[in-house]
């Protein structure tokens, strides 16, 4: 997730990268599924798309990672959240996840994570004010909004 610029132009990207610290002295890095990639259809099934969010939870059993958010190359933001199968190799996706936004800021507290702030462009250039907790064992979300003024990432 991401972009690169060619001829000044806004490339979004849906690649991952798997970091593994411990192979070899500078460690290695693994291409993974693309953003996207599910098991049903067998091919990236969202758009590439820069300015996403992303937090990791352990859920007691085992290491979750989770993307979600963004804007793609058509100025089309989301709002929605998936979860990386590392077994399977495939991103799974979860329920909505409150507004769109571009650039929230993510924070983890107790394997809870939350997310809030950024910018909506396609939302007449608003910025949201919910704060969502997500628990990630239950797969859900509690909303409040954030007292003060809007906020980005």
């Amino acid at each position: 997730m991401g972009y690169n610029l060619l001829n000044g132009s806004t490339n979004p990207l849906s690649d991952f990268w798997r970091f593994d610290p411990a192979a070899g002295p500078n460690g290695t890095w693994t291409r993974i599924a693309d953003f996207g990639y599910t098991a049903l259809q067998q091919s990236a099934t969202v758009s590439a798309r820069f300015g996403s969010g992303a937090f990791t939870v352990n859920d007691g059993a085992q290491d979750r990672a989770f993307v979600g958010w963004g804007l793609d190359i058509n100025q089309f933001d989301y709002k929605d959240l998936w979860e990386y199968d590392a077994v399977n190799e495939v991103w799974i996706q979860r329920p909505d996840t409150g507004s769109k936004r571009m650039y929230p800021f993510i924070f983890v507290i107790d394997n809870m994570a939350y997310v809030g702030g950024g910018y909506d462009p396609a939302g007449g250039n608003s910025y949201p004010v919910d704060l969502n907790k997500f628990d990630v064992t239950k797969l859900i979300r509690m909303a409040q909004e954030v007292p003060g003024h809007p906020r980005t990432g």
